[in-house]
């Protein structure tokens, strides 16, 4: 008996069932795994409304995890949903079917599927009473689709540009401080060379800056 290949197998059976245990949990509702009650349950939920949204999602995560790979296509099939919806419906299931997430949920399908490309900590902070884009969850709820996309859109616009300027910033610092230590080398190897030690020191302030 090869007493290594048994330990490692063991680990990786208890490693396997641990992380089924957490996905039964989170998304399984208390109903024992059954794959034909997932795929009844998946169909029934692919309506138009979030919470089916989440629902077909949540029985589509049950369903990959229990089944190997190939099966998990075949499978999607019978439901009736291609692989690439089917992802879609299991990234909303994992955003938002966690306990802070919750309330975000009830804005309805096509707010939630904006609000996917928010990271987890923006959609908790959201649902605990926070902000996105300034814009409270009672704000967004009040909103039209299209009023909060275009709000969405013009703060995600808005950082991107205060990214963009952060990192030009950044490249013209360190651009100052190559130069500053060119000098600076210079100087030491060159001891001839007319720079004064004024000039360096304000060389290496504004290189700070």
């Amino acid at each position: 008996v090869n007493e290594k290949a048994v330990v490692q197998s063991t680990a990786y059976l208890d490693k396997d069932a641990k992380r089924l245990a957490r996905i039964e949990e989170q998304f399984g509702d208390g109903d024992p795994y059954n794959k034909q009650t997932c795929i009844q349950k998946a169909r029934f939920y692919l309506g138009d409304s979030a919470e089916a949204m989440l629902e077909a999602g949540k029985q589509i995560i049950r369903i990959k995890e229990h089944e190997p790979h190939g099966e998990f296509l075949n499978t999607l099939e019978r439901i009736g949903i291609g692989a690439r919806p089917a992802q879609r419906l299991m990234q909303a299931a994992t955003k938002f079917c966690r306990p802070n997430a919750r309330p975000v949920a009830h804005l309805g399908k096509t707010k939630i599927l904006e609000l996917m490309v928010e990271d987890d900590e923006t959609i908790d902070s959201l649902g605990k009473g926070g902000t996105v884009a300034g814009l409270t969850l009672d704000d967004i709820g009040r909103m039209a689709p299209s009023e909060m996309r275009a709000a969405l859109r013009k703060e995600r616009q808005k950082r991107k540009q205060e990214q963009e300027t952060h990192e030009r910033l950044l490249v013209d610092k360190n651009k100052k401080i190559d130069e500053y230590e060119a000098q600076l080398y210079r100087r030491e190897t060159q001891p001839d060379l007319d720079l004064t030690e004024k000039q360096l020191q304000e060389m290496a302030v504004e290189a700070k800056l």
